[in-house]
């Protein structure tokens, strides 16, 4: 596969498998930097965003990659977006890790029989490892938002590893409960759970705890109102 043969001569790898070193202690955290896998997405013939990719190829692929090499990573996160722009749509996971960790999620990615059938169906139309630039990816806040303060660089990366956590477990449960459906019919039902609980329950499970660890201070809306959850 093109994608799959680009990715292992980037990672300087020909002719075999991606090799890791054996199982051990976690290495120091001055080896890890963050690495990226990108999942790009084509849409629907009727320029539509099929979304549900997302919770498909995040339960399916990348689940069980993070929580098989959970003990040498430190940060994760998923990242989603689709503009309609030369990217598009891509799911992104995001991970601050040493380099032995990173090869050895990217042969796990590369054996899942999932990555070529999508592409083999026109779902997926790339994936590939990305790593940012190696002064960025050193720091655990390099991928945070620049305008932000210091601080909140720093510590935003464990927010939303939670968080990704949280939306991923969510689709896994629905998932789970819906074995008997096909693969795709499968995770548009669930895709439909998790936007259920966002619309009717987030505000009190999710957006209501945060303002309470807040001192249940008012957050600025976008139009300058004043609102408490």
């Amino acid at each position: 596969m093109l994608v799959v043969g680009l990715l292992l001569l980037a990672l300087g790898v020909t002719g075999c498998a991606l090799t890791v070193s054996p199982p051990g202690a976690r290495e120091s955290a001055s080896d890890a930097r963050w690495h990226v896998w990108r999942f790009r997405f084509a849409r629907a013939d009727d320029g539509s965003v099929r979304s549900y990719l997302d919770n498909l190829v995040a339960d399916r692929v990348l689940f069980d990659v993070v929580a098989e090499q959970q003990s040498q990573i430190l940060l994760w996160r998923f990242h989603r977006r689709w503009p309609d722009d030369l990217t598009g749509h891509q799911l992104s996971l995001m991970v601050y890790a040493p380099e032995t960790t990173a090869l050895a999620m990217s042969n796990m990615i590369a054996r899942n029989p999932l990555v070529p059938e999508l592409i083999q169906q026109g779902y997926l139309v790339e994936w590939r490892i990305d790593p940012p630039s190696r002064d960025i990816a050193a720091s655990p806040a390099g991928l945070s938002d620049r305008h932000w303060g210091e601080s909140v660089q720093r510590e935003w990366p464990h927010f939303i590893m939670g968080a990704s956590r949280f939306w991923v477990g969510l689709t896994r449960d629905a998932a789970t409960a819906r074995q008997d459906m096909a693969l795709h019919a499968r995770y548009i039902a669930v895709e439909e759970d998790v936007d259920d609980f966002w619309y009717g329950r987030a505000r009190h499970a999710l957006l209501h705890h945060l303002n309470a660890l807040f001192a249940y201070r008012p957050i600025e809306y976008y139009d300058g109102t004043p609102i408490r959850f």
